[in-house]
């Protein structure tokens, strides 16, 4: 939001309704998939997939060129009662089973959804932005003992779809957080 739009929304928004809050997920390391089909064109992404047309770490919380942009975001944290929270490592998966924005459900076993998650809040720790530990998968799509590995990682909460169906033991949940 290059023009401010967005922003001025919030604090015309904050000024109608007292003790408003707002939450923002926000992705640890971007990474741009140029022309990759998604949405009703998914199944052609098992073409695409294997040319790896993509730009590795396209917006890296980390990255020096973003500070300002972090500091930026530091202060509309306290200006207008923000909450940034966890939205995925890179929020895009290259594996063609699933759309491109369910980056978690292709993580299959524990440990490389581990090591993904560290590598998430790795890069939050180092970017300096201020955050709470809540998470909401990209796409809605995450494993049932993904959210339990996430509570054992300190996660205070997990945002789900309204009807949560969990692809691997076909669980169906409603409503959202941990228990």
């Amino acid at each position: 939001d290059k023009k401010g739009e967005f922003w001025k929304r919030l604090e015309d928004l904050s000024q109608k309704v007292e003790n408003i809050s707002y939450t923002i997920f926000t992705v640890a390391n971007w990474i741009d998939i140029k022309n990759f089909p998604d949405g009703i064109f998914w199944p052609l992404r098992k073409i695409y997939s294997k040319r790896r047309n993509y730009d590795k770490n396209t917006f890296n919380l980390n990255d020096n060129k973003y500070k300002s942009w972090i500091e930026f975001l530091n202060r509309q944290r306290e200006k207008l009662n923000i909450e940034y929270s966890f939205h995925g490592l890179e929020h895009h998966t290259h594996d063609s089973r699933f759309a491109s924005s369910q980056e978690f459900l292709s993580y299959e076993d524990e440990e490389k959804t581990k090591d993904k998650l560290e590598e998430m809040l790795n890069i939050f720790k180092r970017s300096g932005l201020k955050y709470e530990k809540g998470f909401r998968a990209p796409g809605w799509g995450i494993r049932q003992n993904q959210i339990g590995l996430l509570k054992k990682l300190g996660f205070k909460y997990v945002a789900l779809s309204s009807n949560f169906n969990d692809p691997v033991d076909g669980i169906n949940k409603n409503g959202a957080g941990l228990k």
